[in-house]
């Protein structure tokens, strides 16, 4: 009965209603995006953040070879090594050699064989234009030496100088077989995440002196001091997102508590006219709140289709791809409903202690 009753008031009073479910649907679409475009943005910023600075040390020292980044790499705490110097100008490209694990742990295609590389995005667009050009040949070097291009990649490292020069990554074996490069000054060391890198630093230290018969001097030229301030500054990005997250739950269901009172305020004739029916206060307080309940679901489903829209549509402007995740948008449903009941209760409980007389007056 007070279902129906509910759905008749909600149906008698489409107008109304209507506003009530807009608000409803203004608040959850704006979550949506919000959650959406915040895990998008998080995921950026934690690629970018972690290609600043990963749980790795930097470690300097004389006749660093392509050898010892391998054997660096057969260590168990070891995620991969690179080489910061790995780098040469081809005349055509600037190439940048890379292990098969460095190539892996960025995410780009670290099957790279003899005589192929990977073109950046800007770079293939300079050349190629939006053809792929992966299978091409292009020529490199003084001897003009075909290798084949296998892909595309954007560059993640924001370290990395942006200029007008085209650039281009491969293996470290091609980028010695083409330039000669062996040899290197430092080489960076990544560790897991659970690993703590400021210990195991020196037994890195002491397995490249072994390897050299004790010869050479190598020391710590960064530590991953600055990796712990990074994740301090992902944990305050964390904690920043849910707190506006946090504000817009809150902010939704206020504006459910005040359409509720509002609707209690316009309604006060109707509900002397139930109260002189013999309707008991429970019966008008559970209808308000069904009723308060149906418009927070169904704004709650229109604006999760609405925020999902919104997100892509905002993303593709501001160039930060939204992330949607199922938990979030079952949370923002089952508050929506929840926002319906809790924010009016008050109002609903003040429908159902309204005097007869009195409201019979208004």
């Amino acid at each position: 009965m007070s279902f129906w009753m509910a759905w008749k008031m909600i149906w008698e009073n489409k107008k109304r209603s209507l506003f009530s479910l807009c608000g409803v649907l203004m608040g959850i679409s704006s979550i949506i995006v919000i959650f959406s475009l915040a895990e998008g943005g998080k995921d950026l910023i934690k690629s970018d953040l972690s290609s600043l600075a990963e749980n790795r040390v930097m470690i300097g020292g004389e006749n660093l070879s392509v050898r010892d980044g391998n054997l660096l790499e057969d260590i168990p705490f070891v995620k991969y090594a690179f080489f910061p110097d790995a780098k040469r100008d081809t005349g055509e490209l600037i190439l940048t050699g890379y292990s098969q694990k460095s190539l892996l742990a960025m995410g780009y295609p670290s099957n790279l064989k003899d005589r192929e590389i990977l073109l950046e995005e800007n770079t293939s667009k300079k050349l190629y234009g939006d053809a792929d050009p992966s299978g091409k040949e292009i020529e490199l070097g003084e001897r003009k030496e075909k290798y084949i291009i296998q892909g595309v990649y954007r560059e993640k490292n924001p370290l990395e100088s942006v200029n007008d020069r085209e650039t281009g990554i491969t293996s470290l074996s091609n980028l010695a077989n083409m330039t000669g490069l062996n040899r290197f000054s430092k080489v960076v060391v990544s560790f897991y995440e659970e690993e703590d890198g400021e210990k195991l630093a020196p037994l890195i230290i002491d397995r490249l002196k072994n390897v050299h018969g004790g010869r050479g001097d190598y020391i710590i030229m960064e530590n991953s001091g600055k990796y712990k301030k990074v994740e301090k500054i992902k944990n305050t990005l964390n904690i920043f997102l849910a707190a506006i997250g946090l504000v817009a739950l809150i902010m939704g269901g206020l504006g459910i508590s005040n359409l509720m009172a509002a609707m209690v305020r316009e309604r006060t004739p109707h509900i002397g006219i139930l109260r002189a029916m013999g309707a008991g206060k429970n019966f008008i307080m559970t209808t308000f709140l069904i009723e308060a309940a149906c418009i927070s679901v169904t704004g709650g489903i229109i604006g999760i289709i609405a925020g999902v829209n919104g997100s892509k549509v905002i993303g593709k402007l501001i160039e930060v791809p939204p992330i949607f995740m199922g938990k979030h948008i079952v949370m923002t449903l089952v508050v929506s409903g929840l926002l319906g009941v809790a924010f009016g209760i008050l109002p609903a409980k003040k429908a159902a202690d309204m005097d007869t007389v009195e409201a019979l007056r208004v």
